[in-house]
């Protein structure tokens, strides 16, 4: 499968080729001003109003960003859509303007990853809106997607390298290494904080962010003593270190960077400062890595903890890394040495592990998305075919009450078939580790009563959620705890007739009122990260030109979650 041609022009380096643009914005007195690398361009004056934000990425995540001061989730939202808007700009420009191709005003996809460490499917909703928001699928026959996982995209442009096994903040093993690619996940992958899932924030990016820190302390105290460009430390942190960082394998006792605008002749020992440069000592610059290399392998040690657990006879072959830190010559060296062909390993499933940095590391997700739609247009399949649920998922219902399960609960007494049923049930559909598959929607059934004698309505139906490990500690109503509501979906089936639906208790000797019985169901596309719904009855859909109305619940933090208490009137017939 060739490998998918990048956009490498961007706005501020159109003499460079470039795959990819920095997450940058800045602002002149709140209204925007510039993106990406035009964000780096030296400004003549000391405007106190222009702000510079970056690394903003993983701050849609509640959990994230209740620990930074003076950001608002309005904040958030807006650098999100500026910033989408601005890339989507200049995709268009790219090929409508630029190479005048006859694709854009075409059918085109716009498929996005998302970070591994969201399972929130509020979260992803919010997301998909500000894309949209943001232009992305706004022209004729332009759609959006959410597609894989960055961790499951980096693996599926892992396979075109014909390993037998991949592992990173995934775990899969590759069932074919030829095309039609396979692809099947073994497990989910546990974060090791207090959070259930991916709860780490470990990457290069916070290299980076350590750097700037270590950057402003020397550089605010040099100012006493020289002058230099106002956007310096910026400056240093997204070209200058990039490139010690990428090199760096603690072979020299200290590395210099170049601070932007200090004479060349200038030097303060007490600084670090040598002839205009920054001075780091090895070890300074070894501490910014090891931080993060010592994350990463406790989430490592932890996953082969699991492994060796669940599937002691499952070998794994290659540990492959890719993405910025992945191209590290230290981080691979590290790791080398920690996991690599080490027979003194205490996982024996991975003895003969071997560590293998991804071709094109940087771009294994960009490159990974696309060839995975590749095969699906070709083959009518994805590469990742079979993965883990994520989580465990259920609906809401009430259940024909039974003394045995349900004494103490509340009741409901039905006034058109007069028994006795026990709301705020849960049905569980799917458990937490079980294989699911985006070509086999899970169908969950609903019998619903309609009385003919009052106006139709449309019918709510809650999503539960929940973290638990062991399925036998799953809630089995709303009052336990450990189950969240995901969303709210409206089934609509009000236009139609209601000869479609059954009669009940139409004859002379029934008992109660009559109505009718609706039986339909709703099914639910688990993807690599978001949620699909669809809407059927009697071998019909139905959501095509109605679809589901979905309501997500608020996006929150975990420590400020709190359950929902709306009731829906969900029932199941026995």
């Amino acid at each position: 499968m060739p490998a998918p041609k990048c956009i490498q022009r961007w706005p501020g380096r159109e003499h460079r080729i470039e795959n990819k643009v920095p997450t940058k914005l800045t602002y002149d007195s709140g209204t925007l001003t510039s993106w990406g690398f035009l964000c780096n361009a030296p400004h003549v004056d000391d405007n106190p109003n222009r702000e510079t934000y970056q690394w903003f990425k993983l701050l849609l995540n509640p959990n994230y960003l209740e620990t930074m001061r003076d950001v608002t989730i309005h904040d958030v939202r807006r650098r999100y859509k500026d910033y989408l808007h601005c890339l989507y700009q200049h995709i268009e420009w790219h090929l409508d303007k630029r190479q005048r191709s006859p694709m854009w005003r075409g059918r085109v996809e716009f498929i996005f990853s998302v970070p591994t460490t969201w399972t929130n499917q509020s979260m992803i909703a919010d997301y998909r809106a500000l894309i949209r928001e943001a232009g992305f699928g706004s022209g004729r026959d332009h759609e959006v997607e959410i597609g894989l996982t960055e961790a499951e995209a980096a693996a599926v442009f892992a396979t075109r390298d014909s390993l037998h096994s991949y592992v990173d903040i995934a775990v899969l093993e590759v069932k074919s290494s030829m095309a039609p690619y396979e692809l099947k996940q073994l497990d989910t992958v546990k974060g090791t904080l207090s959070l259930p899932f991916f709860s780490i924030n470990v990457g290069s990016t916070q290299i980076d962010e350590e750097f700037q820190k270590l950057a402003i302390d020397r550089l605010s105290q040099l100012e006493r003593y020289a002058t230099f460009r106002r956007d310096a430390i910026s400056k240093m942190t997204d070209d200058l270190f990039q490139i010690t960082k990428e090199s760096f394998n603690g072979s020299l006792q200290e590395y210099t960077i170049e601070v932007p605008g200090l004479e060349n002749t200038f030097s303060l020992q007490q600084l670090g400062i040598d002839r205009g440069r920054l001075v780091l000592r090895r070890a300074e610059l070894q501490a910014l890595f090891d931080q993060q290399i010592a994350r990463i392998c406790d989430l490592i040690d932890k996953q082969l903890d699991r492994m060796n657990e669940k599937m002691p006879s499952k070998q794994i072959s290659n540990l492959i890394l890719s993405g910025g830190l992945g191209s590290s010559v230290y981080v691979q060296e590290c790791l080398t040495r920690r996991y690599g062909f080490n027979l003194a390993s205490p996982y024996a499933n991975a003895r003969n592990m071997e560590v293998i940095l991804s071709g094109d590391a940087q771009l294994a997700v960009c490159q990974g998305l696309v060839m995975d739609r590749i095969q699906k247009l070709k083959f009518n399949r994805s590469i990742i075919d079979e993965r883990c649920c994520r989580k465990s998922y259920g609906m809401v219902c009430m259940e024909p009450y039974n003394k045995d399960k349900h004494l103490g609960q509340r009741t409901w007494k039905d006034p058109l078939d007069k028994k006795l049923y026990v709301p705020e049930q849960i049905d569980w559909f799917i458990k937490q580790g079980q294989p699911v598959s985006t070509e086999k929607p899970i169908e969950h059934t609903f019998t619903r009563k309609i009385d003919p004698s009052r106006p139709r309505v449309t019918w709510t139906s809650r999503l539960i959620e929940s973290d638990v490990l062991d399925e036998q500690y799953l809630p089995y109503n709303l009052s336990q705890s450990n189950a969240k509501v995901c969303c709210t979906l409206e089934s609509d089936l009000t236009h139609l007739p209601l000869a479609n639906f059954k009669k009940k208790n139409h004859h002379f000797y029934s008992r109660g009122n009559p109505y009718f019985r609706a039986s339909y169901s709703v099914r639910v596309i688990i993807g690599p990260a978001d949620l699909r719904f669809e809407l059927w009855m009697g071998g019909t859909k139905y959501s095509k030109d109605r679809p589901i109305a979905v309501e997500w619940e608020p996006v929150v933090a975990n420590g400020g979650a709190t359950r929902t208490e709306r009731r829906d009137g969900v029932r199941r017939s026995a």
